[in-house]
């Protein structure tokens, strides 16, 4: 009975880590990759935007990547804008990125625990030879379940991004700082929304081609498995 139960139990938590771990592993590969910030800049012709020298600019990026990182303490730091040296964030800007610095941190220790608990698991199942889930339908699963969600989420980008994008502020910040001035906020011209947009879409597409090579391989081993019982 305990042996049954604990396969449902490692099946129903491998449903939901898997896919965790996927999303969250695909949105630390495109948020600090700065080859993905000097793509979109040159595409949306940021530096001559809000006219900046691209060395300035990726030289701010860095930065900015480095504090999220938290390699950096803080954004204090000055560039050459318009021939002029000034302080390149506003008071602004280094709030509310504040504010996204700690959801990047928690997005990390969840992934970090989430990949502990896997990683238990496995240990779990190694050493208790009675204790046989079916990796296969495993990974057939969550790929599904993890999956759905997400068609579902791109069509919404799609359709309103602007909405959907007021909504997921609303959502993970408890204030009005995102609410930044384009006169003043300089981090709104650096990543307008359409920023955001194209970036949504490659962590999706990102993750879309993990999750189908997850089911792939989930369809492998479950035919493999049946190949190999059939013989016996």
């Amino acid at each position: 009975m305990f042996i049954k139960n604990g396969d449902k139990i490692i099946f129903i938590v491998l449903i939901v880590v898997i896919p965790m771990i996927a999303l969250f592993s695909c949105v630390n590969l495109i948020v600090y990759d700065l080859n993905h910030y000097k793509t979109l800049y040159l595409r949306f012709n940021i530096s001559e935007e809000i006219g900046l020298e691209k060395e300035e600019l990726i030289k701010a990026t860095t930065n900015l990547l480095d504090y999220l990182k938290d390699n950096r303490d803080n954004l204090d730091f000055k560039a050459v804008v318009q021939n002029d040296e000034v302080e390149f964030f506003s008071n602004k800007d280094k709030l509310h990125m504040i504010d996204v610095k700690n959801i990047f941190i928690t997005i990390n220790r969840l992934k970090y625990f989430l990949i502990a608990i896997l990683l238990v698991i496995i240990i779990i199942v190694t050493t208790i030879k009675s204790l046989r889930p079916d990796i296969g339908k495993v990974l057939i699963f969550s790929t599904i379940l993890g999956t759905l969600p997400f068609l579902l989420l791109i069509f919404l980008i799609l359709m309103d991004f602007n909405k959907y994008f007021t909504i997921f502020h609303e959502v993970f910040f408890d204030n009005d700082l995102w609410l930044l001035d384009p006169k003043s906020d300089r981090l709104v011209n650096i990543f307008p929304e359409k920023f955001f947009a194209y970036s949504a879409l490659k962590i999706l597409i990102y993750y879309f081609i993990f999750m189908a090579f997850l089911f792939v391989l989930g369809f492998v081993i479950k035919r493999n498995c049946k190949k190999i019982s059939e013989l016996f």
